[in-house]
């Protein structure tokens, strides 16, 4: 009987967004489909504590992903350990102030789209010049935000909206190179940065307000970190070679349900 071969067999990934959540899961599934990977993230120990895990297949830069050099570094370290990139994940993404348009320090607003759209810009470019030669895919984390605006959130929302833009504009820019952009857009999904959120909105209270957002999903659940990372697996491997400038959903039903 013919073995499959893994899904992401000798292919090298950098992963921003790393130490934890969704790209920490990323970066364990696509090892375990045979990819070497780099991880970027400011947590320092989040990324030792995956790279003793996961062993001579994970390397990292610890660093900050709204500065180039950061990005740069990164792919000195693939080349370095692995080989050039074909493969770039950029995850990393913060919240900002929960609060009404009317209450939003515009510096608050400017550090959200510095995280969220410039250094995803960047990250385009530089791996994306990484991947010139060779052709590759890369998937940026946008948000259900990104798809349907939520009170209160107007920083976050609109920096996943201009994610979006981004994305396949970049999707057009770089299909000559043979290079695949998508965005994944997750929904309720059980990250550090949910849980900020619960503890912000709800002290004392997490547990309550977790049931009652898991009311607000179709599948009646907050998705697993996991979850999102299959995704990214089928748009970072040739399983999907013919998917380019696209959008996919993954909120077990929760966009949907709110719009019935």
């Amino acid at each position: 009987m013919r073995r499959n071969m893994p899904a992401l067999d000798a292919k090298i990934a950098i992963i921003t967004g790393a130490a934890s959540g969704i790209g920490a899961a990323t970066a364990r599934l696509f090892i375990a489909e045979g990819a070497s990977v780099v991880g970027i993230d400011r947590n320092t120990a989040g990324l030792e504590a995956l790279g003793a895990e996961l062993g001579a297949s994970f390397a990292f830069v610890a660093g900050d992903i709204t500065r180039r050099t950061t990005l740069d570094d990164a792919v000195a370290k693939a080349v370095d350990r692995f080989g050039a990139p074909n493969i770039a994940i950029l995850n990393a993404g913060m919240d900002g102030p929960m609060a009404p348009l009317l209450d939003i320090d515009p510096q608050d607003f400017d550090q959200v789209f510095k995280v969220n759209v410039r250094a995803a810009f960047e990250g385009l470019q530089v791996f994306g010049r990484a991947m010139q030669e060779s052709g590759g895919s890369i998937v940026i984390t946008s948000s259900v935000n990104g798809l349907r605006a939520f009170g209160n959130t107007s920083p976050y929302t609109t920096s996943k909206m201009a994610v979006l833009g981004l994305a396949r504009a970049a999707a057009n820019d770089l299909a000559q190179y043979g290079i695949r952009v998508n965005t994944v857009h997750p929904g309720l999904i059980d990250t550090p940065m949910l849980k900020r959120a619960e503890e912000g909105l709800a002290p004392g209270g997490q547990a309550a307000l977790r049931e009652a957002l898991s009311q607000t999903v179709a599948l009646k659940r907050v998705g697993s970190p996991s979850e999102i990372a299959n995704t990214m697996l089928f748009l970072a491997s040739d399983a999907s070679s013919y998917v380019t400038g696209e959008s996919i959903v993954v909120d077990g039903g929760f966009t949907r349900l709110l719009s019935m």
